[in-house]
């Protein structure tokens, strides 16, 4: 059986990455949230402002927001906090002191189609039909 290269060495076994969960708290968007953070000695500490009372967080893209930081530490903590059934805020990843990777939630929209007369308008050029029955 092959040697395993140490920790730190390109693929060696890492350890479990793990929420680590504060005592530190703020109001964001009208929800409380709490501070946890990952932390990694070559990547830096992930600081992520969450909440439990929106659900578990599902990201809707073809990868990690904040590509232009590709360590597996980026990548890796979405899938962590939908795990613990947290939504995230906020997140920020420095290392030393400097901000290189940041996840924000601007703004919470709750119903876009309470906010409109006409949830589903038909655009000017298009005409509504109706499907006969055969």
């Amino acid at each position: 059986m092959p040697a395993m290269p140490p920790p730190g060495f390109p693929g060696a076994a890492q350890p479990p990455r793990k929420l680590v969960q504060t005592d530190r708290t703020r109001e964001i968007h009208g929800r409380e949230c709490t501070l946890y953070t990952l932390t990694d000695p070559e990547e830096g500490t992930l600081e992520i402002w969450t909440t439990s009372q929106l659900g578990p967080f599902h990201l809707h893209a073809s990868g990690p927001p904040g590509r232009e930081h590709r360590g597996k530490f980026v990548e890796s903590w979405p899938a962590l906090v939908r795990e613990a059934g947290l939504f995230p805020f906020l997140a920020v990843l420095k290392i030393g002191e400097q901000e290189a990777y940041r996840f924000e939630v601007t703004a919470i929209v709750t119903n876009p189609a309470a906010a409109r007369d006409d949830p589903f308008p038909v655009p000017p050029r298009f005409h509504e039909s109706e499907l006969l029955d055969f």
